[in-house]
């Protein structure tokens, strides 16, 4: 039984702002890293509200990117960090100290468990040290774990931990639960936040899709209880998949009649050009700088 959140307001003047991401715009003077981050502004309730989604994998290139884009980082209200892995949470303690204030810091409950990523060796792939518990409360972070469904702002929610199926399969990750003690990591910290745009639906950000792209939508129509999705930005972790594979799961989005889908980070350039080939103009990939504004 998948507990519902109502929102308690619709959002307006909705302003996405792309402060880091693997590619840049090599006409414009924007740094790339491989990672994500997003500053979000927008109105509900006749007040203004502003949230930064995910650090990318180091503080300077946002700092970079945020001066020369004219965003203040210090107006960031709240702090969303979808999941543990260093390429969304790498450069927080970084921007703590350049915020420099105290401010909330939302992320599911498990995001400082110790996970590896498997290869001819055991590579740690979670919060490293530079960005621990100890050091985010040195700078201001007063952290809210949660893997629960909450309202963040008046028409925004987390999505908690996305409800889906796990199957028993590798995924190339594995948590530390003891002395040589592992077990299969299936990314259950990831979280998405979806906003309730006024006259035009839900609108997803998500930071990797490690839940599955088809099962992070149909998780926010589930919990909202609305099934008119506009639109979705963020990795879409589609860069592992074959040709076949990208079609099917686009085959699937076609239900959802999306008017707005950007894409980068991890979602892989195949992905990207298929994804461009179905939807036309209503396809944006992503880019450092990429700014869009759905008022």
């Amino acid at each position: 039984m998948i507990k519902k959140q109502c929102f308690s307001a619709e959002v307006e003047n909705f302003k996405i702002t792309t402060l880091v991401d693997d590619k840049a715009d090599s006409q414009k003077s924007y740094l790339a890293q491989h990672g994500i981050s997003f500053f979000i502004e927008f109105y509900s309730n006749g007040a203004k509200h502003t949230l930064l989604f995910d650090t990318g994998q180091e503080h300077e290139p946002i700092i970079y990117n945020a001066n020369a884009l004219n965003v203040n980082l210090k107006q960031s209200e709240k702090i969303f960090l979808s999941h543990c892995h260093d390429d969304h949470v790498g450069g927080l303690v970084g921007l703590l100290k350049e915020i420099n204030k105290d401010i909330e810091i939302i992320g599911h409950t498990d995001l400082f468990r110790e996970t590896y990523k498997e290869t001819d060796r055991l590579v740690y792939k979670g919060i490293s040290e530079k960005n621990s518990k100890e050091k985010i409360q040195q700078n201001g972070g007063k952290l809210k774990l949660s893997k629960e469904i909450f309202e963040i702002f008046p028409g925004a929610i987390s999505t908690g931990q996305v409800n889906r199926k796990i199957e028993a399969k590798p995924t190339g990750y594995l948590n530390k639960i003891g002395d040589n003690q592992y077990e299969t990591d299936y990314f259950l910290d990831d979280m998405s936040v979806v906003f309730n745009l006024k006259e035009k639906g839900l609108f997803i950000v998500t930071g990797c899709s490690h839940a599955g792209l088809v099962e992070i939508i149909e998780h926010a129509i589930k919990i909202t209880g609305n099934n008119k999705v506009y639109g979705i930005i963020g990795g879409l972790h589609l860069l592992n998949k074959n040709e076949a594979q990208i079609n099917e799961i686009i085959d699937k989005l076609e239900e959802y009649n999306l008017q707005f889908i950007s894409a980068g980070h991890c979602t892989g350039l195949a992905a990207e050009y298929l994804l461009s080939k179905k939807y036309g103009e209503k396809f944006k990939s992503l880019n450092a700088g990429k700014v869009f504004e759905i008022l």
